[in-house]
């Protein structure tokens, strides 16, 4: 085959160039989606939830800014900033106006002669004729108002928030991120004294799919220019340089051309795909080269030392690049399909790459003419460091008990890092403390109570149950209960309405500061039932013009919404308040109804989705490589004994993890299988020359030293130049994939020392048959 690939080797690098031509045509359509629900999968009983009550209760991803003034944001002047933002979200038709919450929006309440008079508590088109007075009236209603107190403007009266509701678009996120953007630049260029804060999910989802972009665009040449280093370093060829970079750079144009051919979106996780492939692509590049350039040193021609060279690797390429094809495939045990794409992807990268080396790399180097390279490997005289490196192969196996038992005592450190490893997906934690959004996000948390919001459904066996004072009392309760805990801030729901113009239809007497009970004494001896009550409230209010409740209530009174604002969008917060909710809504609240959690709750179904398939993938990974190695190795010992190393090593990331409080998410998820994957290359690479001086030398221990000798170079450049390729993802501005970057690239190193150290100190104390 490869006598032919020589032959035919200008038709073959035609023929590769102009499919990798073929697809890059596709590269202009590739999309992006950074959205949480891909994380999920689509049956995911918690996300199909939180889709339907988006459905009932309108848009719950919120366009959120915070006006800041110096003074008092009850001004003319304030209040006409305020509604020109106001005006902004009222322009974007995927925004319902009626949804939006404004303080020149809101709804005020009053008694007159029996009936309820529901108003604009600021007439907008009288705004710019407003007096003191009037401001002052505002103020007044605002201040003694619970429904709006610290809820619209802050308690210092120096910020007011509006917030606009809308479906998450992942097709229109950036461009209106930026027509917000733009919109509210021009007012603050307008009116000095503002400060203006701009959050919320639609904008965190752009900003994510900007940082994605910008990844792309800033890492891929960093990465290319970190291997072009280190290759240069390792072969000491311009020309073997260049050629592993070419596969790695063919395998990304097809892998993503592939992605715009399928319409597949770009999401968070498969950002690092292009560097990952750069990482892992070289490493086959870099062992059929210098094999070649090897021959070459001893006399062959170019045509004889390729041919020699891929009779001697093309099997271990297809072995590394199975092994680790089969770490990314195990991503598709994953929920959502963000990591999902990223296994099928990368796996196809992967394949790629694999195909490139031995059929491409053949064919460029078959025109090589360069004067013959300098081999790391090659020096027979021992230096300072080769002689260290001796002295400890020989301590190794001569003291494989000590060796094995630290080993044991790394797994056991690694086993407690692993329970210890917390999980938070929180995407805003992975910006910067300096990032624009996190600043404006802590400054709407300080002054407004935060951006994230709980929701506490509550759901009626039948139509009319939330209009039953014994529903909507424990409804009362509960929001009182959740009140006293640290990380919230305040919440509303059809309870406080009913509460409000109970007081207010009874001549604001405190008397009547209270939600109706079953049954109700009017002021004239007669009963009624607190139901109909509830329902004349309701009626009164909607006769009233009051349209603000339908974010609160369904349209037959079945579902209700109780909106918890949080101070916090960290999820490990999140659970420790789900710990004290959910005891208290079992034991206290009626069984006429059903309760249950939507909006930020289903984050925490992100977390335990991403622990979930950290543990599937690694144990997917484990068995499918265990059997592979079995079976090229033809023996079951030989394939157990050569994972352990690597298995060991992958754990010990997880303890890194947890003594640097690296939180296990949507970048480090994929450490276990990606690096098990990767890492267990360099155990292949030394038992398979283990294998060959064993059947020649005969002696167990001293064919473990030789084997030490000649592949810890090899082996310890390889963890190197794919560690420090993975490392170039530390300069991404997304905390998650930076720390995939440095947590990858210690993977690499301590798989690539594990298989150096462990490995031959467990076939030194087992030693098993050799086949």
């Amino acid at each position: 085959m490869f006598e032919f690939i020589i032959k035919k080797r200008v038709f073959v690098i035609i023929i590769a160039i102009l499919i990798s031509v073929g697809f890059g045509l596709f590269l202009p359509k590739i999309t992006s989606d950074s959205g949480t629900d891909t994380l999920l999968p689509e049956g995911d009983p918690d996300y199909l939830y939180y889709k339907e009550m988006e459905k009932v209760f309108g848009g719950i991803d919120n366009f959120i800014v915070m006006v800041k003034v110096k003074d008092s944001i009850y001004t003319k002047e304030n209040i006409k900033v305020i509604d020109e933002i106001t005006n902004i979200f009222e322009g974007i038709k995927d925004i319902d106006s009626d949804d939006i919450l404004s303080l020149t929006k809101i709804e005020d309440m009053e008694g007159r002669d029996g009936e309820l008079i529901v108003e604009s508590l600021i007439d907008r088109e009288l705004i710019n004729s407003l007096d003191n007075s009037q401001i002052e009236k505002t103020r007044d209603k605002i201040r003694n108002n619970p429904l709006f107190k610290d809820k619209i403007v802050s308690k210092d009266e120096k910020s007011s928030i509006i917030i606009a509701p809308m479906k998450f678009d992942p097709k229109k996120q950036q461009y209106l991120k930026k027509y917000v953007e733009d919109k509210i630049k021009d007012i603050n260029n307008r009116y000095s004294n503002v400060e203006t804060y701009l959050s919320g999910d639609p904008i965190l989802y752009a900003t994510i799919s900007e940082y994605m972009s910008r990844d792309l665009g800033k890492l891929f040449p960093i990465a290319i220019l970190v291997v072009l280093i280190m290759l240069f370093i390792f072969l000491r060829s311009f020309f073997g340089m260049i050629i592993p970079l070419l596969v790695t750079l063919f395998s990304v144009l097809w892998t993503f051309g592939l992605k715009g051919m399928v319409n597949s979106p770009l999401t968070i996780a498969e950002t690092g795909i292009p560097i990952m492939l750069i990482a892992i692509g070289c490493a086959d590049g870099i062992h059929i080269v210098n094999e070649v350039f090897h021959y070459l040193k001893k006399g062959y021609k170019i045509k004889d030392a390729i041919l020699e060279t891929m009779k001697i690797m093309y099997m271990p390429v297809i072995m590394t690049s199975l092994t680790t094809g089969i770490g990314a495939l195990s991503l598709l045990t994953s929920p959502g399909i963000s990591l999902k794409n990223m296994g099928i992807f990368l796996t196809f990268g992967v394949i790629v790459a694999m195909i490139f080396s031995i059929i491409f790399i053949p064919a460029v180097l078959s025109f090589y003419k360069g004067r013959k390279t300098k081999l790391i490997q090659e020096s027979h005289k021992k230096d300072h460091f080769t002689q260290i490196v001796e002295k400890v192969a020989h301590f190794i196996i001569k003291e494989k008990i000590i060796v094995s038992i630290i080993g044991i005592i790394i797994l056991g450190l690694s086993i407690v890092g692993v329970i210890n490893t917390k999980v938070d997906a929180d995407e805003l934690k992975y910006f910067k403390k300096t990032n624009k959004l996190r600043i404006a996000t802590n400054q709407i948390q300080e002054n407004m109570g935060g951006i994230a919001s709980l929701d506490i459904i509550i759901e009626g066996k039948q139509d009319d149950i939330i209009k039953d004072p014994k529903i909507l009392n424990a409804m009362w309760e509960l929001q009182k209960f959740v009140e006293k805990n640290e990380l919230v801030s305040f919440s509303i729901s059809i309870a406080d309405y009913i509460k409000r113009i109970n007081y207010i239809l009874n001549d604001s007497n405190p008397q009547f500061d209270r939600l109706p009970q079953e049954v109700e004494i009017l002021s004239d001896g007669e009963k009624v039932e607190g139901k109909n009550q509830v329902a004349q409230f309701m009626l009164l209010y909607e006769m009233g013009g009051g349209d603000s409740l339908k974010e609160l209530i369904d349209s037959n009174y079945k579902r209700a919404r109780i909106t918890v604002r949080l101070k916090d969008t960290g999820h490990q917060e999140l659970r420790k308040l789900m710990d004290v909710i959910k005891p208290y809504i079992d034991k206290n609240f009626p069984k006429e109804a059903d309760v249950r959690f939507s909006n930020r709750y289903i984050e925490l179904s992100v977390s335990n989705l991403i622990v979930k398939s950290q543990i599937f993938s690694l144990i997917t990974t484990l068995i499918a490589v265990l059997i592979l190695l079995t079976i090229q190795f033809r023996s079951i010992p030989i394939g157990l004994f050569t994972t352990i190393p690597v298995f060991v090593a992958i754990l010990f990331n997880f303890a890194a993890m947890w003594i640097f409080g690296i939180t296990l998410n949507v970048g480090t998820a994929i450490i276990a299988s990606i690096g098990m994957g990767i890492g267990i290359d360099y155990a292949i690479h030394f038992f398979s020359r283990f294998k060959y001086i064993y059947k020649e030398n005969q002696n167990y221990d001293q064919s473990l030293v030789l084997t030490i000798m000649e592949t810890y170079k090899g082996i310890l450049f390889n963890g190197l130049a794919v560690g420090i390729g993975f490392l170039v993802l530390v300069f991404s501005e997304y905390y998650a994939i930076a720390s995939l970057g440095w947590m990858v690239s210690l993977s690499m190193i301590t798989t690539a020392l594990s298989s150096l150290i462990i490995l031959p100190a467990i076939l030194a104390t087992f030693k098993p048959k050799v086949k």
